[in-house]
């Protein structure tokens, strides 16, 4: 039997407003004096000055233009769940900042890095400066390009489709439409004088002459519902910390998605790094800085789970306290490191963690096979204090961590708080910190592997260590490899975040789990997203005491003619039977245009007013939902169907929220 799948309408008016968010107590990281003082020595680029909110679905956070995300230089901006602008309700907040961090040795033993945490002189300074760089080797970029690309692009998916629906079979757009502002302005090519890459910010070439068009029917590539893209580098200026200029060009794609699960509450990040130079880099590591702050950024533990490539950040006890705090049953959050750079070839590692060595990577996404690529080959925890395990204030101290070292210089080890001679450490080096019970099979962060496992006699996490619950920070790195000139890499996360109704902070933990497998899943299916039956065209005939709602669909609609067809991967292989068909419609009437689809059993908001499905032999539809503390999938009856068919003309004529007469004025 196929698979068989509903639309849900509702019909309602949207209202869209924006307001600046009250800026709420928060400790202290970034120094305005610091930033000025960078500034007043800076000779080239000046640091970016760009902020965009990434605010499609329960999320809003705050991604800035100089390759840092989830703040606004004075306080926490990844709020979840996302409140009205205008709301006076204190906004609660699981993520404080977060970077990419880059470093290598080049052929004269020298390290060359970009990394940045607060854009403050005593932690690192300024990274990244905004635009592209030349592509002939010089890695160079003048000011003017600075201030040309200290911006963002966002768009929103729903422009896209409304741009492909005007655009016409033969070329050319439909009479009367012209493309939003955002699209003409899109980045697709670098400038030529100036030696930049032909392609910079990716675009869908309808008319296939390899030139951007939006006028010809091109339009910007995106995914999720929502995107936000910029491209940044490292040699704009001097960079903080000692460091030494890489030359590396990055592109940045932040995205979302808007749905009724969870992936409503997940943000995700897709870095196209590029070495312009010409300098070689030896082992080099390329990593995912993390400051994690679950409400009451005071009282929170971390962790990994390694198999996925996790790092998470959960609280240290049942209570989340404070203003900040979520109170209750707290959340958890986690960075999934889905991908890293590439390996060397042939390097006789494992570097995926899929039980094959040296295997070329057929990745479904890639446009051509190449070596494997790494997922998180370190893990690494920090306070934020002065101590050896504490700020890094130079680029070997961010280095170090990314490499599995202190700041200085001594291994990490397994047990206690990872330093040695601290209460419970061995002397067994250690490449991930707190796994707690993921890594107890092959001993991945302890050096093993599937051909030659060493796992862990105990687990590790900082519960069993006994560490005091404090303000933690993060690093995901993938390494060591051979970055080459010109050489293009990647770094794709996911920010997965989950909320239990029970359980105290354990609770959320593994409701964290179940999410990430889902994010996992798209990142397969490179971030395609089951699509659903188009909801139809719906014209309303107003009569007395009665709508007609007349019901119908484009030829270019996915479900004309009720056809709609789609194949699930992340089913194959655990049913027979992976395709969607489309089945019927259910019919809403809601109390105002604020309900959203997560809302409508909620029979304060909504009510089903009509439903309808097709004449087959399918009536009831189930889903399934896991219990996140039993580990127990149980059934939930969604739509007991009449099975009499589909109509296309529908009368309502009573009002499902009237407490007087329910007839329809």
């Amino acid at each position: 039997m196929n698979r068989v799948i509903g639309i849900l309408i509702f019909l309602f008016l949207s209202v869209i407003s924006e307001a600046n968010e009250p800026n709420l107590p928060q400790h202290e990281k970034f120094n305005p004096v610091h930033y000025a003082r960078i500034n007043k020595i800076a000779a080239g680029c000046n640091p970016s000055t760009a902020r965009t909110n990434l605010d499609i679905n329960n999320i809003r956070t705050c991604i800035l233009g100089g390759g840092d995300m989830w703040w606004d230089l004075n306080s926490a901006k990844y709020e979840v769940p996302k409140l009205p602008a205008n709301s006076s309700t204190p906004r609660k907040h699981s993520l404080y900042a977060g970077s990419i961090w880059i470093g290598g040795i080049d052929a004269g033993k020298q390290l060359k890095s970009s990394a940045q945490t607060y854009r403050s002189a005593s932690t690192l300074g300024i990274a990244f400066w905004p635009g592209p760089l030349s592509a002939d080797g010089s890695a160079v970029t003048p000011v003017s390009e600075c201030l040309k690309y200290d911006k963002h692009w966002k768009i929103n998916k729903s422009l896209i489709e409304t741009h492909k629906s005007n655009t016409l079979p033969g070329g050319g757009l439909a009479p009367g439409y012209f493309p939003p502002t955002v699209f003409l302005d899109w980045p697709a090519h670098g400038d030529a004088s100036l030696n930049q890459d032909r392609y910079l910010a990716p675009f869908v070439d309808v008319d296939q002459d390899g030139i951007y068009n939006p006028m010809n029917g091109d339009y910007p590539k995106i995914r999720g519902d929502q995107s936000i893209w910029m491209v940044y580098n490292d040699k704009g200026n001097t960079g903080g910390g000692g460091a030494k200029p890489i030359g590396m060009e990055v592109q940045t794609e932040a995205f979302a998605y808007a749905s009724n699960d969870e992936l409503n509450n997940m943000t995700f990040y897709q870095h196209t790094l590029i070495n312009r130079s010409s300098i070689r880099l030896d082992s080099t590591f390329m990593g995912q800085w993390v400051d994690s702050d679950i409400g009451n950024f005071a009282d929170d533990y971390v962790g990994c789970d390694v198999p996925r490539g996790l790092g998470i950040c959960y609280n240290g006890d049942n209570d989340d306290e404070g203003v900040l705090g979520y109170g209750t049953n707290p959340p958890s959050i986690g960075v999934d490191y889905f991908e890293g750079p590439f390996s060397d070839a042939f390097n006789g590692l494992d570097d995926d963690r899929d039980c094959q060595v040296d295997e070329i990577d057929t990745f479904a996404c890639d446009a051509e096979a190449k070596t494997e690529r790494m997922i998180m080959s370190r893990f690494v925890y920090y306070n934020g204090d002065g101590s050896v395990t504490g700020e890094p204030e130079k680029a070997t101290h961010a280095y170090n961590y990314m490499t599995g070292r202190w700041k200085d210089g001594v291994r990490m080890i397994y047990g206690g708080n990872g330093y040695p001679g601290s209460n419970g450490a061995t002397n067994l080096p250690a490449d991930m910190m707190f796994p707690g019970n993921s890594d107890m099979t092959y001993g991945w962060s302890l050096g093993g592997s599937c051909q030659r496992p060493t796992p862990p006699s105990v687990a590790w996490d900082e519960i069993s260590t006994g560490n005091t619950p404090a303000d933690r920070r993060f690093i995901q790195a993938g390494g060591p490899f051979t970055l080459k000139p010109g050489a293009v890499n990647y770094i794709t996360i996911g920010v997965v975040w989950a909320r239990a109704s029970s359980g105290g902070a354990t609770g959320s933990f593994n409701l964290l789990l179940q999410a990430d497998t889902k994010a996992q899943a798209l990142f397969d299916n490179c971030f395609k997203t089951l699509e659903g039956p188009d909801a139809p065209d719906v014209d309303v005939v107003e009569l007395d005491s009665k709508l007609i709602l007349n019901l119908s669909y484009k030829p270019s609609s996915n479900n004309y003619q009720l056809k709609y067809k789609e194949i699930d991967p992340g089913l194959k292989g655990i049913t027979k039977d992976s395709t969607y068909l489309f089945q019927g419609f259910l019919v809403y009437q809601v109390v105002n245009a604020g309900v959203s689809t997560g809302e409508l059993e909620d029979v304060n908001k909504a009510r089903l007013v009509y439903q309808c499905d097709i004449k087959d032999t399918v009536s009831t539809l189930v889903n399934y939902y896991t219990d996140p503390a039993l580990g127990i999938d149980f059934p939930k009856v969604m739509v007991n169907g009449s099975n009499s068919g589909v109509q296309m003309s529908i009368n309502v004529t009573k009002d499902a929220f009237s407490t007087a007469s329910d007839k329809v004025i």
